[in-house]
């Protein structure tokens, strides 16, 4: 009878005499295998960033006031929804208001005393037209009067000289001659003085004229004094209602408060000081930050991102899915700023402003065999240039990774 196991026990006789063989055959299989992987599977090879916030699609807008003062009302409160122009904050202007209050009284005195000075223009303007209307009657009454002297003294001259030849023919008295030499003399003395009298109504009416100009010419420089006050009173009202309203802080956008400080009612604030954001009502996008040599040239738009966030561990609940929108070329603080779509595919978690997580960017398909030679040339490179060789694990920097 044979013994148990004869064959399995001739097998085992038989490999120990040819283990060499065999296992040469398993190797072989074990590296064809291991090659037909490199050649024919496919990597994606990821840039990975620690950094990323998710923000509304518009920018954020802090409030702030431009000038120091003190609170006299607060109208904010966190997670509400705000519009265009709401008051928010109410800054105390009250020596602003008293100023502005006495310059409109000082306003109203001025615009009436320019009024008073208007009437006295117009009523001067009224007295030296009926002046100059008054002289100018003068004057032609005396011319008038200096006419009709000349007039009657041409007769007496003509008299007179009549007179002369019947004297000389004796045929008057030299009395009467005398007589008509005398009237003719009167005659010419009230042509002298009426012409002198009408050269006296002229120069009057000239010097009335000249001086309601001269008064005219005075009232109306009064009348641009008080004009030029009271815009400069305007001027101070407006400057003092301007600062009324930078203490006035309002919405500038619509939007919701996602952030605020508490401010009791006489809080001091400091200029410049941010005391709440609002953020716009928009769809949010996903921003990252990347080394410049994980983003320049390797990033681009409507490459596919997996975002994992912070507060919702990817475990649990799973990732965002988004798409790159836009890179940017030049680095701010060694960071490359990119742009991306997120997608709201998860409704697991719920798309707030200010989130954190991690982002990771598809940005090349390759074979692991690639993937190996260059990993091999960036050991190489380190090694010659000292700098430490790349985790492994990892992609083809340090902040790479790759997935199959």
């Amino acid at each position: 009878m044979y013994p148990p196991f004869t064959q399995t026990l001739a097998f085992l006789d038989g490999e120990e005499r040819s283990p060499l063989g065999r296992r040469l055959v398993v190797i072989v299989l074990l590296l064809a295998a291991w090659g037909a992987w490199l050649l024919s599977s496919r990597t994606t090879v990821y840039s990975v960033s620690e950094e990323g916030r998710l923000l509304a699609a518009g920018a954020a807008s802090p409030i702030q006031p431009s000038v120091a003062g003190v609170v006299a009302k607060n109208h904010l409160k966190l997670g509400a929804t705000v519009r265009t122009g709401e008051v928010l904050i109410v800054l105390d202007a009250s020596a602003e208001r008293l100023r502005i209050a006495e310059e409109r009284v000082r306003i109203e005195s001025l615009e009436q005393a320019g009024e008073s000075l208007g009437a006295i223009i117009e009523a001067e303007r009224g007295l030296a037209l009926a002046s100059v209307r008054a002289g100018n009657s003068r004057t032609a009454a005396a011319a008038s009067r200096a006419k009709v002297a000349s007039d009657v003294a041409q007769l007496t001259q003509k008299q007179n000289d009549a007179m002369q030849r019947l004297r000389e023919a004796s045929l008057v008295s030299g009395l009467e001659a005398l007589k008509e030499a005398e009237a003719m003399q009167q005659q010419r003395g009230l042509v002298t003085i009426n012409s002198a009298d009408a050269a006296n109504a002229a120069a009057d009416t000239d010097r009335v004229r000249k001086e309601t100009q001269v008064r005219l010419l005075n009232l109306q420089r009064e009348l641009g004094e008080l004009r030029g006050r009271t815009a400069a009173s305007k001027a101070v009202v407006a400057q003092l209602e301007w600062e009324v309203g930078r203490r006035t802080l309002t919405s500038p956008i619509d939007g919701v408060v996602a952030d605020l400080e508490v401010l009791p009612t006489g809080a001091a604030l400091a200029a410049n000081q941010v005391i709440a954001t609002v953020v716009p009502q928009a769809k949010m996008k996903w921003v990252a930050y990347f080394p410049p040599r994980e983003a320049v040239g390797r990033i681009r738009e409507g490459q596919l991102a997996r975002i994992r966030i912070d507060a919702f561990p990817w475990t649990a609940y799973g990732a965002l899915s988004g798409r790159v929108t836009s890179v940017g070329s030049e680095p701010r603080e060694q960071r490359i700023r990119v742009e991306i779509d997120v997608s709201d595919d998860n409704p697991q978690i719920p798309l707030s402003h200010g989130m954190t997580g991690t982002t990771e960017v598809e940005v090349e398909t390759l074979s692991p065999l690639r993937l190996l030679l260059r990993l091999s040339g960036q050991v190489a490179q380190g090694s010659h240039t000292g700098a430490p060789a790349p985790r492994g694990g990892r992609g083809t920097s340090p902040n790479a990774e790759t997935r199959q």
